[in-house]
């Protein structure tokens, strides 16, 4: 379930791109922990996500997570963003996301092989630094959960315009 709600993170954030030309999600992202919420899960120790593509019509990204527990993945999406499914690479679970949207509205679907499944809505500030998902969801076992996910872009650094490339 953990591992959901980063994915489902990562790609509200990935996808948040072309809707806003001027401030493109493209580049590395940090996860707020402070100001996200998430709920009854165990909240993630750190989150970095790179948006690698972000055009109109396609979107890829990569994320490394710290768990709660200390463990250390990384997952992967890549894809059009039509709203057509594509599987998330490096997950746990399994599973698939897609994107879809406009400019003042991005919606990610997120279903896992374990019989999860998410739907969230991405928002950005007005000058393209802070991304904020909310994120609603059932669990394996059936059960609700919400989330909301604040990340802040990476800037001023060698490494995040490295990230960005």
């Amino acid at each position: 379930m953990k591992k959901l709600l980063a994915v489902t993170a990562v790609l509200l954030t990935a996808s948040l791109p072309s809707a806003f030309a001027q401030n493109s999600a493209k580049g590395s992202w940090r996860f707020d922990a402070a100001q996200s919420d998430f709920g009854s899960q165990p909240k993630p120790k750190s989150m970095h996500l790179v948006i690698t593509k972000d055009t109109p019509e396609m979107l890829a990204w990569h994320l490394t997570e710290v768990n709660a527990e200390g463990k250390t993945t990384t997952e992967a999406w890549s894809g059009a963003k039509d709203g057509t499914m594509h599987p998330i690479k490096g997950s746990e679970q399994g599973g698939q996301a897609s994107f879809q949207g406009s400019d003042s509205d991005l919606t990610i679907n997120e279903k896992m092989a374990s019989g999860g499944s998410a739907v969230s809505h991405v928002s950005m500030s007005d000058n393209g630094t802070t991304m904020t998902e909310h994120l609603t969801g059932t669990d394996k076992s059936g059960n609700q959960f919400t989330q909301t996910i604040v990340w802040h872009k990476v800037t001023g650094t060698k490494k995040a315009a490295k990230a960005a490339k």
